[in-house]
């Protein structure tokens, strides 16, 4: 689970169209992930925005500040997400934080794709 702020899914036995997402001039403060207590449940991710298997997702100017997650900080793209499509633009990243001990995106992490963070 995740998605400390927003979280998006579509869900892959549903026939319907993918879901996009445009969010301009937001903040994302304080957004906390509980981490998973058992090494079976879900990854903790995207103390922010947790992303998966949505079609796009545009981000233009927004604040990403001290949110934490065992992975993706702030953000998490999921790798099933054709992310290639997605834009994050003039966001500022501060004090996010990933506590996974292998890593995994302090501020940000996408998995597959070509996405674009300008």
């Amino acid at each position: 689970a995740g998605g400390g702020g927003l979280y998006m899914e579509q869900l892959r036995k549903v026939a319907v169209w993918p879901a996009n997402i445009s969010l301009s001039h937001c903040i994302f403060r304080d957004n906390y992930v509980l981490p998973r207590r058992f090494s079976s449940d879900p990854l903790g991710a995207g103390g922010a925005i947790y992303a998966d298997l949505a079609a796009a997702a545009r981000v233009d100017r927004t604040e990403f500040v001290n949110n934490t997650a065992e992975t993706g900080g702030a953000v998490f793209i999921n790798g099933y997400m054709d992310w290639g499509s997605s834009h994050f633009s003039h966001c500022m990243f501060s004090g996010n934080n990933a506590t996974l001990g292998s890593g995994g995106g302090g501020g940000f992490f996408g998995g597959g794709g070509a996405g674009r963070v300008l």
